[in-house]
């Protein structure tokens, strides 16, 4: 905009301009602040949205046999023995004796550095050896002038893929190992004339074989090449980390992992509680006495209104023709607390359910009926909230698409506004700069008539 000299002899200025624009754009601050209220209830939207979808997140973990299923194997001591536990694993305990852990495979050269040399010594040696494992894997490692031990090792680990050979030097001889445990032989040999000698891994060399792990399970005495066990007991898988003394032994006490159950009810409960209550404080109107009402940004709106009361509903109410004697969640510890209706959970009372039936606990949270209708708690949940947040159909969808809309009309009103008010702020320069123009037109005529009566007046008096 270029320099305004308005108000020269009006004395209209552009303050005085401004002044009146701000008369003219009172509606804009309406807009602003109505558009202000759109995007805070699009976000309370957005934020019921979020809150509603992880509550469904939790849901679906119930609708899972795993979720009941699910068996643990739990140790006396876990620095002997450790368990995992399948659905197929039979429940009980089950003594673990442990006389031997199986063991790895070791061939240890003899010493080849002397002092003053290390790992990078060149050892000016060239040839080539190769390397068998117990499984008949054979691979050929070319030595080289250039070579160190730590090179030499590091060429063998390239290949402990293969080979399931790792070394290492340790006091300035090579060590190999194999990574499997169990009695597990390896091999070293010389290609042609290369002495393996010059390596330390011929005269001198110690094979230690590995061992197996020998141990009895309730009595039976059993052996096997590693120390995890997945054979032993049908669904019972164990790791051995240490023996036993002669006549004793550690227990793995296989059942029901209800724990986990629980932590997903809870954990349901918990997001349930939260979402009901982030609802209701989007929906309240506040203090009306208080002169600052912390009313909700959605305080008030009948949709909100009817999707608590009914998520209540749904939560609270019972369900009939289901393969299961329970017919709602206060049998299995889940109550309603308050008037606001937040939930309790007495684990005691689902752990006693889990244990008296596992099966009857699933079928109360989802079964299929004799007509392969999928039924229950979880199934009737589903429904009720993926109706509030279905892509495309969902009501919080379609408040959030409706306010977007009405955001875009209120930004193009503004726009149009804002180009009203242009137009009208360029009308008031222009009708104040002709007013200056012709006050200044009116003075100097004014002058001029002044100036033509003062001399005619001194021709009179002459």
């Amino acid at each position: 905009m270029g320099i305004n000299f308005v108000g020269s002899y009006s004395g209209i200025d552009q303050g005085t301009i401004d002044q009146l624009m701000a008369v003219e754009k009172m509606p804009l601050v309406q807009m602003s602040e109505k558009k202000t209220a759109f995007e805070s209830e699009k976000y309370a939207w957005k934020d019921v949205n979020t809150r509603l979808d992880s509550l469904m997140t939790k849901l679906k973990e119930l609708k899972y046999t795993a979720t009941y299923m699910t068996k643990s194997a739990t140790s006396s001591d876990a620095s002997v023995v450790t368990g995992t536990a399948t659905s197929s694993a039979l429940n009980g305990s089950y003594r673990i004796e442990v006389g031997q852990l199986a063991s790895v495979s070791r061939f240890t050269g003899s010493k080849v550095l002397v002092e003053g040399q290390d790992n990078s010594t060149e050892l000016g040696l060239s040839g080539a050896f190769t390397l068998d494992n117990a499984d008949g894997v054979s691979v050929e490692i070319a030595v080289e002038a250039t070579d160190s031990l730590g090179s030499i090792a590091d060429k063998i680990n390239d290949q402990s893929g293969d080979t399931g050979v790792e070394a290492t030097v340790i006091d300035g001889r090579m060590v190999f190992q194999d990574k499997e445990t169990g009695e597990r032989n390896m091999t070293l040999t010389g290609v042609d004339t290369f002495d393996l000698n010059s390596l330390g891994l011929d005269t001198g060399s110690v094979m230690t074989l590995g061992g197996n792990a020998e141990f009895s399970v309730n009595g039976i005495d059993i052996i096997r090449s590693s120390n995890t066990i997945t054979d032993a007991v049908e669904g019972l898988s164990f790791t051995l980390s240490g023996e036993t003394s002669l006549g004793s032994y550690e227990t793995l006490t296989v059942g029901l992992d209800t724990a986990g159950t629980v932590g997903k009810v809870q954990a349901f409960v918990d997001q349930y509680n939260s979402t009901l209550s982030f609802m209701q404080d989007m929906n309240s109107v506040g203090d009306l006495e208080a002169d600052v009402t912390g009313a909700g940004a959605l305080a008030g709106d009948p949709t909100l209104q009817r999707m608590i009361s009914s998520l209540r509903t749904n939560i609270a109410g019972s369900i009939s023709g289901l393969d299961s004697s329970i017919g709602d969640l206060s049998q299995l510890g889940i109550k309603t607390v308050d008037k606001y209706g937040q939930l309790t959970f007495d684990s005691s009372k689902l752990v006693t359910a889990l244990n008296e039936n596992a099966e009857n606990v699933k079928n109360f949270f989802y079964s299929t009926n004799t007509e392969d209708v999928n039924v229950g708690f979880e199934v009737k949940m589903e429904s009720y909230i993926n109706s509030l947040i279905a892509t495309g159909t969902g009501i919080v969808e379609v408040k959030e698409d409706g306010l977007s809309r009405s955001l875009k009309d209120l930004d193009d009103q503004i726009e149009r506004f804002n180009d009203r008010m242009d137009v009208r702020e360029q009308y008031y320069l222009n009708m104040f700069a002709k007013l200056d123009v012709a006050m200044q037109q009116a003075e100097a005529q004014m002058s001029w008539l002044t100036s033509q009566l003062a001399g005619l007046s001194g021709n009179t008096a002459e």
